[in-house]
């Protein structure tokens, strides 16, 4: 793999391996896993979330987009992180750097998170300041 998804497969390293701290500014965790799944399909790019029970799509203001930066890519950082969240001062002040650290490393021909692995990068984010 080149270094495009390094920083993904670290996210994931970091949830996996070392355990996932507490949340304490974040939505409480379902108990059910829920997953942010995105795809590119003949139709364009789409992103879902879904449970063992259900599956929806993630609505986003543009055409979502990952695996890049931009204002599509920062579309789809605020759907998920206020979806994982539901908190909008907490979305806007991570947005950029969840971008730049998340989903800007994502493969381009789809992806995966659980919302713990979103509510784990919110909470080792929690203490640095926001982004200007």
């Amino acid at each position: 793999m080149d270094g495009s998804g390094a920083t993904y497969l670290a996210l994931r390293n970091v949830v996996w391996g070392a355990g996932m701290p507490a949340a304490t500014t974040t939505r409480r965790r379902s108990e059910l896993p829920v997953r942010y799944v995105g795809c590119q399909g003949g139709d364009g790019p789409r992103v879902w979330v879904q449970d063992d029970r259900l599956r929806r799509p993630l609505h986003t203001d543009t055409t979502p987009a990952w695996g890049r930066r931009g204002p599509a890519t920062a579309a789809l950082a605020r759907a998920i992180l206020l979806d994982a969240t539901d908190n909008p001062a907490l979305v806007e002040a991570r947005c950029r750097p969840f971008v730049h650290e998340v989903l800007a490393t994502l493969p381009p021909d789809g992806f995966s998170l659980t919302r713990d692995e979103v509510l784990a990068w919110v909470e080792a984010h929690a203490a640095a300041p926001a982004a200007a």
